[in-house]
């Protein structure tokens, strides 16, 4: 789930307050006053609403006890008229702070788990793991984009021409590589229980609201114009939207997914670094890896994803 509940924030602000100082977050941090402020004024017009619209279906009946009585009905039909104005004005202003409370619960980041080292920035970063081992070579290096282009298994100087930096051909050997790479790791996933799946390459904006952070639209997502529609980032998003507004019965979960899909992102690395080659790109080709499952199994599926990775 990216989104935390405002029950949870209501219910428990300051350890979402604890963990924006871990992040270093100050910014957010001064939200969380503003959201509860925001919060206890929706509830409260909220049940001002609720209450005018029982109002408004009882003042009907009222009326007509009042006609067969033989009663004054003058105050209780102008109360009547007045009603759908209030309750309209009242709708108008919690529909307003609604938005308006999505706007922060969707900019708040989930909590972090207890093992995250905290650090001020990059610099105070942890290793948490290492794999492999560095060999030195008695021959000199050269970077994967120099080997392609020596070989002629693939372009980059053409690619750049037609469609721009980030961009790339492949050719004969290199092709059946990804390829085989790709169908390698697909074979070893089935093995272990997830279901294939070939995704939209385009979603819509509100699909995608549930699935990344908000500033991706900016820096990392295409946009199709004059369409809600947006070319994926990875296949993962066209699957984290796939079950959306859906609950799940417990023993459905966890549901295991290998997406496989292009990718289109307007990232690229900085001006001389990654600029030719298979690295940082506008489109590529990638397996992903995706569970949905019970919150307290999580961690240990995570674990689960990093191994098969």
């Amino acid at each position: 789930i990216k989104m935390l509940a405002i029950k949870f924030i209501r219910e428990n602000p300051d350890i979402v307050k604890k963990d924006l100082k871990k992040r270093n977050d100050l910014e957010k941090l001064k939200w969380i006053g503003i959201l509860l402020e925001k919060d206890k004024e929706y509830l409260d017009l909220l049940k001002k609403e609720e209450e005018l619209r029982h109002r408004r279906n009882l003042i009907t009946d009222e009326i007509n006890q009042l006609k067969k009585q033989g009663k004054d009905i003058k105050e209780k039909i102008k109360e009547a008229q007045e009603l759908p104005e209030k309750v309209n004005k009242l709708t108008s202003e919690v529909e307003k702070l609604r938005s308006e409370i999505k706007y922060y619960l969707m900019r708040i980041p989930n909590i972090l788990h207890e093992s995250v080292p905290i650090g001020k920035d990059e610099t105070e970063n942890k290793v948490v793991r290492k794999w492999g081992e560095i060999k030195k070579f008695n021959f000199e290096l050269k970077s994967h984009g120099e080997i392609i282009e020596d070989l002629k298994l693939g372009d980059f100087d053409s690619a750049a021409k037609v469609s721009g930096r980030g961009f790339y051909y492949l050719f004969n050997e290199l092709v059946l590589m990804e390829l085989a790479l790709q169908r390698f790791a697909i074979d070893n996933l089935i093995k272990k229980g997830y279901t294939l799946a070939e995704v939209p390459l385009m979603i819509r904006r509100k699909q995608y609201e549930g699935v990344t952070d908000l500033n991706d639209f900016e820096t990392m997502m295409y946009k199709i114009d004059n369409e809600d529609l947006y070319l994926i980032a990875t296949s993962e998003h066209a699957i984290g939207a796939l079950n959306s507004d859906r609950l799940f019965n417990e023993d459905e979960l966890p549901k295991k997914f290998a997406g496989v899909s292009p990718c289109f992102r307007k990232e690229i690395g900085s001006h001389g670094v990654d600029e030719k080659g298979l690295f940082r790109v506008h489109q590529f080709n990638k397996v992903e890896q995706f569970i949905f499952c019970k919150p307290e199994d999580s961690w240990k599926l995570h674990e689960e994803l990093i191994k098969n990775a």
